[in-house]
């Protein structure tokens, strides 16, 4: 969470969020993450809900319009997360080529 997006291969988006929430309602001193570098700010736990619920409500309304798994993963637009993870692809505008990363179909 602390320098660009989880792995979120086999995850659940919407279990994630919640999840989150519970993390912050802990009383820590130190998240030690199983990836990444330890944290203290639960902001960046915030940051990071944030960043998962615009890329769900992106995907459903793309899925709702029927567009394709294909498309939607070039048409998915999370430039406003940038400034949290600047060194992830997937907050820039555009990714010519970027495999869909989402399961939008089914």
């Amino acid at each position: 969470m602390e320098s660009r997006p989880a792995y979120m291969g086999d995850a659940f988006f919407d279990e994630w969020v919640t999840t989150l929430d519970a993390l912050k309602k802990l009383d820590f001193a130190v998240d030690l993450p199983g990836h990444g570098v330890p944290f203290t700010n639960k902001s960046l736990i915030t940051a990071y809900q944030s960043y998962l619920q615009d890329l769900t409500a992106q995907v459903a309304k793309l899925r709702a319009q029927g567009v394709s798994a294909e498309d939607a993963a070039r048409r998915i637009d999370l430039t406003a997360h940038a400034k949290e993870y600047p060194g992830d692809s997937g907050t820039r505008r555009r990714h010519p080529g970027r495999p869909p990363r989402l399961c939008l179909d089914g």
